[in-house]
């Protein structure tokens, strides 16, 4: 991932086929916004819990930067479901497909690799969950 102790962590879970724990993911954000200093910076797909969240705004006022704006998207579940359902991923290096917008040359193989693609862990959780 970055090279970082924390990238490197959520590097091997991913290559392992697991979802990175909230922890590590928060670490991982915090570490980069650390460096930037001031700058202004933008999230985008982050926070995905309110674990996140809460932690992100903690470790913001604690550095003096605060949020100033929060934009919340709110899509159709159905949009949402069948995102989940076309999304493909590459386990090695985390790069996403959808069958629907982003589809593989070939499908269920990797442009790059010519590995194998797989369905996400939780994917199947949150179809049942939508259903």
């Amino acid at each position: 991932m970055d090279g970082t102790p924390f990238g490197l962590q959520a590097q091997k879970i991913i290559e392992d086929g697991g979802l990175v724990p909230d922890e590590l993911v928060v670490q991982l954000i915090m570490f980069e916004l650390d460096k930037l200093d001031g700058k202004n910076w933008m999230l985008d797909g982050f926070p995905r819990t309110l674990t996140q969240a809460e932690t992100l705004e903690t470790h913001l006022e604690t550095l003096g930067h605060p949020l100033d704006l929060v934009i919340n998207l709110d899509v159709p579940e159905e949009v949402i479901l069948q995102r989940i359902i076309d999304r493909w991923v590459h386990p090695a290096s985390g790069r996403t497909y959808n069958l629907s917008y982003n589809p593989p040359l070939k499908e269920g193989v990797d442009d790059e690799t010519g590995e194998p693609l797989a369905k996400r862990i939780d994917d199947n959780v949150a179809i049942k969950w939508l259903n």
